[in-house]
C-alpha cells in the first residue's frame, strides 16, 4: 500500500531533506603539550625574558598570562638538537605505535621560528629535517625486526593564503598524474575533515624527502612579514604498512602533521581571521567541540584535518617584534593550558565515578539481603 504524506508531514519531510548534514565527529586530544622557544633576538629586541623555569615574561605587557602555561621553555642557549630530541621522539614513536600526531609551530615571522622549523644548514637541522631523519631511521629498524611488513613513506604539503583565499599544493610540480584535480578540504560527516586531490609523493630516501622539503621552505622563508602572518603551511609525513607480497594495508596509514601556523590578520577590517579568531578555533579543537568557530573557513577545516585524529599534539610558540602579537600568543597558550587541565580533571572525575559505584551498590544489596532474612 502506497503511503500518502499529509501536508504537515510533507512539510516536515522537505525540511528534513534541506537540513544540513551533522558536523563531522571531533575527538578530544588525549595528550596536549605546550612549549615555547625564546631566541636571542627576542631577548634583545622583543623584551622577552625567562625569569623562572618554563615561564615567559614580556616587557610592557598589560597582563601576565604565562604562569604555568608552558611545560617547557627553551631559552636562547638551548641548542637546536636538544630541542628536537626533546620534542620529536614522542611524536615520531607515536606514529609507529599506530597514532596520528601533530606538531604546530605558532608565531610570526622571525629568525628563531625559521631556524626551529627549517634549520640553519649546514650547522643544524630543524624540526622538519629531524622528523624526516627519525622516521626513516625507525622504518629501517622495523624492516629488520618485522620482515613480514613492507613500509612506505609518503609526503604531501599544502599552503593556505588567507588574503587570496587560495589553497596551494606545494608538491604538485612533482605529481606526474595527468588526471590530478585541484586540492581541496572536504568535511565528511562520518570520516571527518580530510584533504582531497593533494599530491602525496612517495619518498624512498631521506635525501628525496629533504629535496621536497626545500621546495616547501623556498615558498615560506622568502615571504614578507604581512604575507607570512596570513599564510599557513601544512606538511604531512604519512607511514603506510603493507603485508609483504601484497598491497593489503596492515594497520592502515598513520601520519605526522607539521604545521607552520601564522598569526592571521592584525585586525578584522578585511573580514579574515585574526589571531584571537585562530585561537578560538584551536581552543575548540582541543576541547573537542562539535561546532567550530568559522567552520566554513578553509583554515578552520585544515586545522580540523590536522588535529581531529591526532592523539598527541605539541604546540611550539615563538615570538617576534610586536608586543601585542606576543601577548596574544602567550594568552592563547594560557587558555590551552587551562583547557588541558579541565579536560584531564573531567576525565579523572568520570573515571572515579565509573570505578567507585561499589559502596552504594553493596550497601543496597546488604539491605535487600537483611530484609529477605527477616
Amino acid at each position: 500500500m502506497e503511503r500518502v504524506l499529509t501536508a504537515p508531514a510533507a512539510t516536515a519531510a522537505a525540511a528534513a531533506a534541506l537540513k544540513p548534514p551533522p558536523p563531522s565527529p571531533i575527538r578530544t586530544n588525549s595528550k596536549l603539550r605546550l612549549c615555547a622557544i625564546v631566541s636571542r633576538d627576542d631577548v634583545t629586541s622583543g623584551g622577552i625574558t625567562v625569569p623562572v623555569a618554563n615561564q615567559v615574561h614580556i616587557a610592557g605587557a598589560a597582563k601576565s598570562h604565562s604562569k604555568n602555561a608552558f611545560e617547557n621553555v627553551f631559552g636562547p642557549d638551548a641548542a637546536q638538537d636538544r630541542i628536537c630530541s626533546n620534542v620529536l621522539p614522542e611524536l615520531v614513536q607515536g606514529v609507529f605505535n599506530g597514532q596520528d600526531c601533530t606538531f604546530i609551530a605558532l608565531g610570526g615571522k622571525s629568525r628563531g621560528k625559521e631556524c626551529l622549523l627549517y634549520g640553519a644548514p649546514p650547522s643544524s637541522a630543524g624540526i622538519f629535517q629531524a622528523a624526516i631523519t627519525s622516521i626513516f631511521k625507525i622504518t629501517d629498524e622495523y624492516r629488520t625486526s618485522k620482515p613480514d611488513t613492507r613500509y612506505q613513506i609518503r609526503m604531501s604539503a599544502v599552503q593556505y593564503s588567507q588574503r587570496e583565499n587560495q589553497l596551494t599544493d606545494l608538491l604538485s610540480p612533482f605529481n606526474s598524474d595527468p588526471r590530478r584535480r585541484a586540492v581541496q578540504v572536504v568535511d565528511d560527516p562520518r570520516a571527518g575533515a580530510l584533504l582531497e586531490n593533494e599530491s602525496e609523493i612517495r619518498v624512498d630516501s631521506p635525501d628525496l624527502a629533504l629535496f621536497y622539503l626545500n621546495t616547501v621552505a623556498d615558498h615560506r622563508v622568502v615571504e614578507d612579514e604581512e604575507t607570512y602572518r596570513t599564510s599557513h603551511v601544512f606538511v604531512f609525513l604519512s607511514v603506510y604498512a603493507y603485508r609483504t607480497g601484497t598491497n593489503e594495508l596492515e594497520g592502515g596509514r598513520r601520519r605526522l602533521a607539521i604545521v607552520d601556523l601564522g598569526l592571521g590578520e592584525r585586525n578584522s577590517h578585511r573580514g579574515e581571521l585574526t589571531m584571537p579568531a585562530i585561537g578560538s578555533i584551536l581552543l575548540a579543537l582541543v576541547q573537542g567541540q562539535k561546532h567550530l568557530p568559522a567552520r566554513e573557513n578553509c583554515l578552520s577545516q585544515l586545522l580540523k584535518c590536522a588535529m581531529c585524529s591526532s592523539r598527541l599534539t605539541t604546540f611550539m610558540c615563538s615570538f617576534a617584534e610586536k608586543t601585542d602579537d606576543n601577548e596574544n600568543v602567550v594568552q592563547l597558550a594560557s587558555k590551552l593550558a587551562r583547557a588541558k587541565r579541565s579536560t584531564r580533571k573531567n576525565k579523572d572525575s568520570l573515571a572515579h565515578t565509573l570505578l567507585d559505584p561499589a559502596p552504594s551498590l553493596s550497601s543496597s544489596l546488604k539491605e535487600c539481603s537483611c530484609m529477605a532474612l527477616k
